[in-house]
């Protein structure tokens, strides 16, 4: 006479013949013997996904949202974005993608990466800067560079600081 996991066993003519498996333990004592059996107190499912003891183990519950997978504790991963979330500006083509999605371009007139909140205008098609001072689209809006030489501001209102004369005074060339 055995033991599997404290079930005891009878050698006969047939084979081995075991009793049941005790409680927290699952399987066949005859065939493959008794597994223990995981519980919800060893907390195997992801933070805050409910668990449920059952006569086999465990059952985890669906993950949180904004997550997806089986429940257990590493089987809880965040799930992308898709394009069903609308993420991309109005009228920019959405693609679903193996990791998420991604945005086409912003829309003529808009720069930007083309994500919801990500095209702006390009204030430099709309505002001016000084001639020959470079203009730069940011988020914020448009950014003027520096006043050429010669000259002083804020790149774009420019005055000529080489012919700027005193009141009462008159520049004379000769």
């Amino acid at each position: 006479m055995g033991f599997s996991l404290g079930v005891p066993c009878t050698e006969t003519e047939g084979g081995v013949q075991c009793g049941q498996c005790p409680e927290g333990v699952t399987g066949d004592a005859s065939q493959r013997g008794c597994q223990r059996v995981e519980r919800c107190d060893s907390n195997p499912c992801y933070p805050g996904v409910t668990c449920i003891d059952t006569t086999y183990g465990y059952t985890c519950g669906d993950c949180p949202e904004g997550m997806e997978g089986n429940g257990t504790l590493s089987g809880c991963v965040p799930s992308p974005i898709r394009c069903e979330h609308f993420p991309c500006f109005t009228a920019v083509v959405c693609i679903d993608t193996e990791d998420g999605y991604q945005c086409g371009a912003c829309p003529q007139g808009m720069t930007g990466n083309g994500t919801k909140f990500g095209c702006q205008p390009m204030e430099c098609d709309i505002n001016s800067c000084f001639p020959d001072v470079e203009c730069v689209d940011t988020p914020e809006g448009f950014r003027c560079g520096s006043c050429p030489n010669g000259f002083k501001g804020n790149g774009t209102q420019c005055t000529d600081i080489d012919e700027v004369c005193s009141e009462g005074y008159k520049l004379n060339f000769k």
